[in-house]
This record gives structure tokens, C-alpha cells and sequence, in this order.
């Protein structure tokens, strides 16, 4: 899935700042807005950062303004 998620990743969305390891995407979170589909490839993310515990603000933001 961390694969899938670096292969997607595109403008408009977030780019991280972190998280990368051998190539890999860890401990990143991705919240996207209600009724999205991730079909052929991911939509576009509200947040797509990292490490967790260094983001919960922003998904708390993102969360309060649904």
C-alpha cells in the first residue's frame, strides 16, 4: 500500500515531509475528503503527512471544519 500511495502521489496533493525509508512510506496518515473513491488511483488528500504523532493537529482541522 505504502508503494501504491508514492506511485499516486501527484499535484494537487500534499507532498510529505517525512516518512521515507527504503523507498517506503511509514508512518503517514492520508485523510481525504467525505465521498471520495479511491479507484485507479488515490484522490486528492486533505492531509498526506507524517509521522502521526507530529500531525494530529492538522487532522483535527481537517476534521472540526466537516
Amino acid at each position: 500500500m505504502a508503494k501504491q500511495l508514492a506511485r499516486d502521489a501527484r499535484s494537487p496533493q500534499p507532498v510529505q515531509d517525512c516518512c521515507v525509508q527504503a523507498d517506503i512510506l511509514w508512518d503517514l496518515a492520508a485523510v481525504y475528503p467525505p465521498g471520495n473513491k479511491w479507484e485507479e488511483r488515490m484522490p486528492v488528500a486533505d492531509v498526506f503527512n507524517g509521522p502521526v504523532v507530529d500531525i494530529s493537529a492538522a487532522i483535527a482541522a481537517v476534521q472540526a471544519r466537516r
